[in-house]
């Protein structure tokens, strides 16, 4: 399961320019964070088979990756919940997008309306820049509650650490 989420984070992994990643698992929560270019079309990048011109060089082309993450980790109960969410530039401005998932059958999602509390958590994660949050919750929390966790301190020294020894 997390190489299907480091899959999506791969940019951010050889661009000099970003280089960060902060991954989180346990049995009840999966969250990793980058702080590459962003999604800008999250349904777009959610799209089975949709083959992705801008990915040269990289197994991130046809949607499957993430779609059987979400799937696999959802599936087994209707009351856990996955959110991506994604700072990103355009027009020379940073837009902020996210979705809510949910497993009932078939994979859903809605469009997330955030509040201003958990916008100005996303914007302290990014730094106020760009990059992508794939968060899978097992513990019907709130999001803000979740990303309250992420605003500590100690997740940059862990940031730092993760990035100090993964080899490549």
């Amino acid at each position: 399961r997390i190489m299907e989420g480091l899959d999506n984070s791969q940019k951010a992994l050889i661009s000099s320019e970003y280089n960060n990643i902060v991954l989180n698992l346990t049995d009840t929560l999966f969250y990793i964070k980058d702080n590459g270019s962003g999604m800008n079309d999250i349904d777009s990048n959610l799209k089975l088979f949709k083959v992705s011109n801008d990915n040269t060089n990289s197994l991130s082309k046809c949607g499957m990756g993430l779609n059987s993450l979400l799937t696999v980790e959802l599936q087994p109960n209707v009351y856990f919940s996955a959110y991506i969410i994604s700072s990103y530039m355009e027009d020379n401005d940073i837009k902020l997008t996210g979705r809510k998932l949910s497993f009932k059958g078939e994979l859903l999602k809605s469009i997330l309306d955030f509040s201003q509390k958990e916008r100005d958590i996303v914007n302290t994660l990014f730094s106020s820049k760009t990059g992508t949050i794939i968060l899978i919750d097992k513990d019907k929390r709130k999001l803000s509650d979740i990303l309250n966790t992420f605003e500590l301190d100690n997740i940059k020294d862990y940031d730092e650490d993760l990035m100090n020894n993964l080899q490549y």
